[in-house]
């Protein structure tokens, strides 16, 4: 009896080895189909069989003996069999599903809340195109299972985006549907809707596909016109085109291109006032000139017709020859026409002096009165959630009280409670000698430094009977728009231009480029990682379970 028992203790180790040999081949040659895996494996399922016979026969042939007899080993034998083939089970249908999760931060984060909210506004098909070489190295697989991952995750948000990958090499004739003649042998995505489309090449180190480039793709081609955003030149306005690191501000221009506007610049004489019929939006970025009158009456007339303003206010001080004030023409009318006050003054702070801080929550400091700094009833500020820093004189804006009639506004950006408006300007001048002191008469903050107005007009859209809105927005800053704040004031910017432009689809917190490059491994180190992450494991167990059992037999 001791040596039948010793030949199938011996049957059953040898199965296990060899069924372990088997796996640990079918791991690395990945196929089974291969000698190394036949055999091994055949000969172990065959031993394991024959082991399992001899055991049943032993265990069912034993006398019962308490709650470790015959009946409860079988069990044992019978749960261990069925464990097994489960796990084989699930195994295959792992392997036969190629089902994946990215867990790396970029497979994990939220989409933008613009992506999601464009997605859930789309009402008309839109077709994607991811075009990789499948042929292509490691680099490119791994690049177009991202992609596919990331338009999975927009699809489910919406029916209108029908998404196909190709393999240009295999069908070229896709490239002439498309209207390329080539594309980035890293990968590419198109994206098309009716006659407009827009491709996004990968390239770089690190090739993918960013959320933001696809967003704005998106916005592009669903956009059924591209609105003509005019800058205002001739009274020393900053040009929208300057690519200076700090001062310039060509990364507006890039941002407003991304999104679907077109770009023009505007000069108005005495003698030449006339704003285009085609103009969407007027902006003036910083004017240290005042304007003409004959410049007010053309604004005038293009708020009668339904116009859209965005003046970005620069720290500046009207000349005052001999003490005496200069006659100013647009600050007035800002107030008397529209209902926005701007302050001659500059916030100021003991903590930062003139740096102006815009935070979501003041916290204790803010009282019952006011949150944060952003408004959270308008389109522009209520999703906003960021500290921002403004820099170079910040100067308040606020409404009028009351407002002109049938005039609707409100107050979009305000300084911390620890700030004031500062009106020593003159004094502030003096570099030597600046006085920051609070005075009695001064407004205390929080401060709004941007407002947003509605002006009813009588211009009627289309025949609709309804009659289009004048709309402006006046921030008190100049500094938030440049090449240095517009990373990180970009969001509330570009809101600015989706309110004036009614675009409220493009308003909420875009995209960044935070994506993560991926490790790139080795076939040997994929193979190390699989076996650490599978066999690896079960080896431990295994091991940590042959040394107890000898302990074991050693001391008792």
């Amino acid at each position: 009896m001791r040596r039948e028992a010793r030949f199938t203790w011996i049957i059953g180790i040898l199965s296990i080895i060899l069924l372990d040999i088997a796996l640990n081949f079918l791991l690395l040659k990945q196929t089974l189909f291969t000698a190394w895996v036949v055999v091994p494996g055949a000969l172990g399922l065959f031993l394991g069989l024959v082991w399992m016979i001899f055991s049943m026969a032993r265990l069912f042939g034993a006398p019962v003996s308490g709650r470790f007899g015959a009946g409860a080993s079988a069990n044992a034998v019978l749960a261990s069999v069925v464990v097994f083939l489960i796990c084989i089970v699930i195994f295959a249908f792992a392997r036969s599903t190629q089902a994946s999760w990215d867990l790396t931060r970029e497979g994990r984060q939220e989409l933008a809340p613009q992506t999601v909210q464009i997605l859930e506004s789309l009402d008309k098909e839109v077709e994607v195109y991811g075009l990789f070489v499948s042929a292509a190295d490691s680099e490119v697989a791994v690049s177009r299972d991202k992609t596919r991952r990331f338009l999975e995750r927009c699809q489910a948000l919406t029916g209108f985006l029908n998404v196909r990958f190709v393999d240009p090499e295999r069908d070229p004739m896709i490239l002439a549907q498309l209207g390329l003649r080539r594309v980035s042998t890293q990968g590419t995505v198109v994206v098309r809707c009716g006659s407009r489309t827009r491709v996004i090449p990968f390239q770089g180190v690190s090739p993918r596909l960013e959320e933001r480039d696809f967003t704005n793709s998106l916005i592009n081609v669903v956009r059924d016109a591209e609105p003509k955003v005019y800058f205002l030149q001739g009274h020393g306005e900053q040009d929208i085109g300057d690519p200076d690191p700090k001062i310039g501000f060509s990364g507006l221009q890039q941002l407003l291109q991304a999104e679907s506007y077109v770009i023009e610049r505007l000069t108005m004489t005495p003698a030449e006032t006339a704003i285009p019929s085609d103009c969407s939006i007027l902006v003036m970025l910083g004017q240290n000139k005042d304007l003409h009158p004959s410049e007010i009456q053309a604004l005038q007339e293009y708020v009668q017709r339904g116009g859209r303003i965005l003046t970005f206010f620069d720290f500046w001080i009207v000349d005052r020859p001999n003490g005496v004030a200069a006659h100013e023409q647009f600050r007035p009318w800002l107030e008397r026409r529209c209902g926005v006050r701007v302050g001659d003054d500059v916030i100021f702070s003991r903590e930062h002096l003139s740096e102006v801080w815009l935070v979501p929550d003041f916290g204790a400091a803010g009282g019952a009165e006011r949150r944060g700094s952003y408004n959270d009833d308008h389109p522009i500020t209520r999703s906003m959630a960021q500290n921002l820093q403004l820099r170079g004189g910040v100067r308040s804006v606020a409404l009028t009280d009351p407002l002109p009639d049938g005039i609707v506004g409100e107050e979009l950006l305000f300084s911390t409670p620890n700030t004031w408006a500062e009106t020593n300007l003159d004094e502030l001048r003096d570099p030597d000698n600046p006085r920051v002191n609070q005075d009695p008469d001064e407004r205390a903050g929080p401060v709004p430094i941007a407002a947003a107005v509605t002006i009813p007009t009588e211009t009627p859209i289309g025949d609709t009977g309804l009659t289009r809105d004048a709309r402006i927005v006046v921030m008190g800053n100049l500094d938030m728009a440049d090449n240095q704040h517009i990373v990180s004031t970009g969001n509330l910017i570009m809101n600015t231009f989706a309110w004036l432009s009614e675009s409220e689809e493009l308003i909420g917190m875009r995209a960044v480029g935070e994506e993560n490059p991926p490790i790139m491994m080795t076939p040997l180190d994929e193979q190390i990682v699989a076996w650490l992450a599978s066999l690896g494991l079960l080896h431990v167990v295994a091991l940590a379970g042959i040394a107890v059992y000898f302990l074991r037999s050693k001391y008792q």
